[in-house]
């Protein structure tokens, strides 16, 4: 999509999935149009700040906190 999101740190892609699969889903529901979908992506990749090295635990918080956020 454009976003620009840099190979490291790598969590950002799980990041990006995250979002990119509860949008999906709630277009897939009819509770949102196809392009929200990049909007609701960018907005909560570009609202989750970057860690260096983040440990798993770490990371299943952010998840959570993505998904979260890309419902709203």
């Amino acid at each position: 999509i454009g976003l620009g999101i840099p190979a490291e740190p790598l969590f950002r892609s799980s990041i990006l999935n995250a979002a990119n699969e509860v949008a999906v889903n709630r277009f897939l529901k009819d509770e949102i149009k196809f392009t929200d979908i990049a909007k609701i992506v960018e907005r909560v990749v570009n609202n989750t700040p970057i860690i260096y090295k983040p440990s798993l635990r770490k990371i299943k918080k952010i998840d959570k906190k993505c998904r979260k956020e890309a419902t709203l």
